[in-house]
């Protein structure tokens, strides 16, 4: 896959999602975290997708908020690589650069594009790998908005708030278009089934 599919996966998500996907980012809060941050060429090309835009995914509890931008990119460091005066955090991989967020769970991007996901409050990190590429993720969450947000109108929990059983095997069944088994159970992962 390649960048344009990128561009079409995530012009598809912002279709699906409607207005609601796209938000603006304000200016940087600290202009130190963006200059100390290097943008690699599959970053570069994830914002040349969005259009420099933030993206905003609905999820099942928290939206999924996907940097569009540099200065949205050096804010969303703080807490993970940097805490809030811009200070480095042990801990924290010298090569993972946090593209989104999740309810505070980190979607991760590391040189060469693979994509990582990890659940914050375990007392240290140890992310998987969920997508071999920024365009097997954008794959996977044009999937997740043609089920969630276009085919079940968001309507996935039972009388318990428990995730309807149904979704989640159409879920899993659609996501292996995308991804192979083992990214796609971290996907799974991802969507709480």
């Amino acid at each position: 896959m390649h960048n344009r599919d990128l561009k079409q996966f995530l012009v598809g998500i912002r279709d699906t999602v409607g207005v609601h996907a796209s938000i603006g980012a304000p200016a940087p809060d600290h202009a130190m975290h963006a200059s100390s941050l290097s943008v690699s060429d599959e970053i570069a090309a994830w914002f040349s997708a969005l259009d420099d835009v933030d993206l905003s995914i609905p999820w099942t509890a928290d939206d999924l908020l996907l940097y569009g931008n540099q200065a949205s990119l050096a804010r969303g460091q703080a807490g993970y690589r940097v805490d809030a005066s811009g200070r480095r955090l042990s801990g924290w991989h010298d090569d993972w650069i946090v593209l989104g967020q999740m309810g505070g769970d980190p979607v991760i991007v590391v040189p060469g594009g693979d994509v990582l996901f990890d659940r914050h409050g375990a007392g240290s990190w140890a992310p998987l790998r969920v997508a071999s590429s920024l365009t097997h993720f954008a794959h996977a969450l044009c999937i997740w908005c043609e089920l969630y947000v276009g085919r079940y109108s968001r309507d996935i929990f039972d009388d318990t708030y428990e995730i309807r059983p149904a979704f989640l095997a159409e879920v899993r069944a659609r996501i292996g278009e995308a991804l192979p088994d083992a990214e796609a159970a971290v996907f799974m992962e991802m969507v709480g089934g």
